[in-house]
């Protein structure tokens, strides 16, 4: 950790998060959708149904693949508080190895405190939302052109095979695979569109 202390105190904003995004919606969140537009037409269905609904969605949004970016827009809207600084300092030193213990420091916490507190507001426990990031930040490096070795390395993971299970185990499919099959899905979404016109 003596290593990681000057940039503790320099813990620098992450970079803004888009204020929408798209996704595809599977039928269970589609229904939750539903329910709670329809409550809303009805005044007795609004007081009694309305929140429940509009809970579900919550729910089925967090179990979605794209979580993560939930989670980050909501720490961006509590500044100050420990869980954005620490998901800060996150993305500032992941491609270092991170303990928890290095985190609960990095914002003056014990680590059991910090742990509980961590997963009490993101529903996962700290290393697993630190394996998020970097699953994501390595996503985001292979579409952009890196290649595995180098997303792997900058995300922290020095055992190429560890970061290409770690993927695999994520998303489904190695990263070479994945990243080719997003790759062929953009092409054709090209492809399409140009001929649309």
């Amino acid at each position: 950790m003596n290593r990681l202390a000057p940039n503790i105190l320099r813990i620098e904003p992450a970079p803004p998060t888009p204020d929408v995004y798209v996704m595809a919606l599977d039928q269970p969140l589609v229904g939750a959708v539903q329910r709670f537009l329809l409550a809303l037409e009805s005044e007795p269905e609004r007081g009694v149904l309305a929140s429940t609904y509009l809970r579900e969605i919550a729910y089925r949004l967090l179990r979605s693949e794209q979580r993560i970016w939930l989670l980050e827009s909501a720490a961006h809207e509590n500044h100050g508080n420990v869980i954005t600084a620490a998901i800060a300092f996150m993305k500032q030193e992941m491609h270092h190895p991170l303990s928890v213990r290095d985190l609960a420091e990095a914002v003056s916490m014990s680590e059991s405190g910090f742990a509980h507190m961590f997963k009490a507001a993101t529903g996962v426990s700290p290393l697993q939302f630190l394996k998020q990031l970097r699953m994501e930040q390595a996503r985001r490096l292979l579409l952009g052109g890196s290649n595995v070795s180098e997303a792997a390395d900058s995300v922290g993971y020095s055992s190429l095979s560890h970061f290409i299970s770690e993927f695999k185990r994520y998303f489904g499919k190695s990263p070479k695979v994945y990243t080719q099959r997003l790759r062929d899905v953009h092409a054709a979404a090209l492809r399409d569109a140009s001929s649309m016109e």
